[in-house]
């Protein structure tokens, strides 16, 4: 049998799984700065595979050499989970099911049913009845009484990834015992509510794996790749709802949080319809759809008003490890940098969020405490890509009466894939520079393939 996320059950997954007592002394609110959690078991326990992709051998230039295959053995039947990045999963409205105007009842959960509708996101889809294509309302996603669910990735995000998966690693989503699986998710809702999701998934998939008979149930692990948001996903799923996690692989993951999220949220900072953050999560061809003959100033207000709905956007923002690392977003004009994420998005006149988006900061930053700065896991292998500008920083005029932003976001030299800067992929420990890519390549290029091989093949 094919395990998938099922949309008309996916928000029940996790519900019934136990969260992680917090340790006497710990606030249930506030991990404590650099602990994050568990640190001292993962001090002892997690390694890291570290270097940079231009060291030595580079295999860049080819396939990845023969390292698996017959040396894998029993690893190729351990589970791989694929976690994907925030926009990557499509979502379809679940409607309501009447028949002759009556509600029609499930029994076994004594609630009405629901059936899939039209798409949500991507923002323009194909009617499928009759071929057009329909432009969304971005704003339908932040509505409450629209029900969503994933239903699929979107085409062509991970292609050459999971081609590489199947083709060369003998993955397999069809094969008996199915080994390779894909958790799509509502990456509009926190990341605590994604991670819960994630947990009840890898434990449905833990629990209906032919495992052999003799298997401990300590060895009744999976493996998780995930892109960019997945990260925040994976990470939750581990430290909240002590998922059996054995490897991880973390493409690009926001450890500290983007700029560029900040940017779009805030509603003072101009944004580039060329350059910003919705643009980066769909097709080139839905994109020019979206935006075809729309007014572009209402497309911006539009942006900003969707991702200041989302708690997940707010969870991207640059946390107190990325500030504590002088990566802050905002800078006066005499260098002076704004430190601390209380101080930047709560008070301070120019930088900081009001009413509902400033509840939404502080609590997105106290789930970024939650979540701690160590990486969970036993085995972690952190990918990143310094090759682009990326835009981190931007200025504030303190001078005048009033504080205002000063001329548009740029790169403070830190660079990275053009929408995490390097600092925040790194993460906390070693991590491997893949060249050339910016973000949404990163996962499908030969390098990464090569490194995820490696990783995977070793006997652990």
């Amino acid at each position: 049998m094919t395990i998938t996320v099922n949309p008309l059950n996916y928000h029940k997954l996790g519900e019934d799984l136990p969260e992680r007592p917090v340790p006497e002394g710990e606030s249930e609110e506030h991990v404590p700065l650099g602990l994050g959690v568990s640190a001292g078991a993962l001090e002892n326990e997690s390694s890291l595979i570290g270097g940079n992709a231009d060291d030595g051998d580079d295999p860049s230039d080819g396939p990845p050499p023969k390292i698996y295959g017959e040396e894998m053995g029993s690893y190729r039947k351990r589970p791989l989970i694929f976690v994907p990045g925030f926009g990557a999963s499509e979502l379809t409205q679940l409607k309501k099911v009447f028949y002759r105007g009556r509600k029609v009842i499930d029994p076994s959960t004594g609630e009405q049913k629901r059936e899939r509708g039209l798409k949500k996101w991507p923002p323009v889809s194909r009617d499928p009845n009759n071929g057009n294509w329909v432009r969304q309302h971005l704003q339908d996603l932040n509505d409450p009484d629209i029900v969503t669910a994933p239903t699929g990735l979107i085409s062509n995000f991970y292609e050459e990834l999971l081609n590489f998966l199947r083709d060369d690693l003998k993955y397999s989503e069809t094969d008996t015992p199915q080994t390779l699986y894909t958790f799509l998710y509502d990456w509009t809702d926190s990341n605590r509510i994604s991670g819960k999701r994630l947990a009840g998934f890898i434990a449905k998939v833990v629990k209906e794996f032919p495992w052999p008979d003799n298997t401990a149930e300590e060895d009744k692990v999976v493996d998780v790749i995930n892109h960019s948001n997945g990260g925040l996903v994976t990470r939750w799923a581990i430290i909240k709802y002590m998922s059996p996690v054995n490897k991880t692989v973390y493409l690009a993951s926001p450890h500290y949080g983007a700029s560029k999220a900040y940017f779009v949220l805030h509603p003072d900072v101009p944004i580039n319809l060329s350059d910003n953050m919705i643009k980066d999560l769909v097709a080139e061809e839905i994109w020019d759809r979206f935006i075809k003959d729309a007014d572009e100033d209402s497309i911006k207000d539009e942006i900003k008003l969707t991702a200041q709905g989302m708690d997940s956007a707010f969870e991207l923002m640059p946390d107190q490890f990325e500030f504590d690392k002088s990566k802050p977003p905002c800078m006066t004009e005499d260098g002076v940098l704004f430190n601390g994420w209380n101080k930047t998005y709560t008070q301070e006149s120019a930088s900081k969020f009001h009413g509902a988006s400033q509840r939404k900061a502080v609590k997105a930053m106290n789930f970024k405490l939650d979540l701690g700065e160590t990486l969970p896991g036993k085995i972690n292998l952190v990918l990143f890509s310094n090759a682009k500008q990326t835009k981190d920083r931007i200025n504030v005029d303190v001078t005048g009466p009033f504080y205002h932003f000063e001329g548009n976001p740029y790169d403070s030299g830190d660079k990275g894939d053009g929408t995490v800067p390097t600092t925040s992929a790194r993460g906390p420990g070693a991590a491997i520079n893949i060249p050339g890519v910016d973000h949404s390549g990163l996962p499908n290029v030969k390098t990464t393939h090569y490194w995820i091989a490696h990783f995977l093949s070793k006997n652990e």
